[in-house]
């Protein structure tokens, strides 16, 4: 089935990943059920006929590489965007700050209240 291929897969990659990614990669099989099951119910729609009580292969594999091929790499870049983790992020905000302080010489006092507020 191709589903459980899927759960295992993403579960190999979300013990590899922390923080946002982790995360993220938890909610996969959830979304990728709703999207079969919205694909399925869109063809359904379409075609007509009786109301579909499963979603089958085909519907479960166009999920799966929708999800591969399009909501995980713009995931990725997004999480990345903002920060992995709030390590990540803090670590992001410090240095925008930086940058636009233009200051040579810093305390940690200062990165704690000016940066970090």
């Amino acid at each position: 089935m191709a589903f459980e291929g899927f759960r295992q897969v993403n579960d190999v990659a979300r013990k590899r990943h922390e923080g946002r990614e982790r995360e993220y990669l938890s909610k996969a099989p959830a979304h990728v059920l709703r999207l079969a099951g919205s694909l399925q119910f869109l063809n359904w729609a379409f075609r007509g006929g009786a109301e579909p009580d499963q979603v089958d292969e085909e519907h479960m594999g166009r999920a799966i590489q929708l999800w591969d091929g399009y909501f995980l790499p713009h995931a990725y870049a997004c999480l990345r965007r903002i920060g992995i983790t709030d390590r990540h992020a803090d670590a992001r905000t410090v240095l925008n700050w930086l940058r636009h302080s233009r200051r040579a010489v810093i305390s940690r006092e200062e990165v704690r209240t000016d940066a970090m507020g």
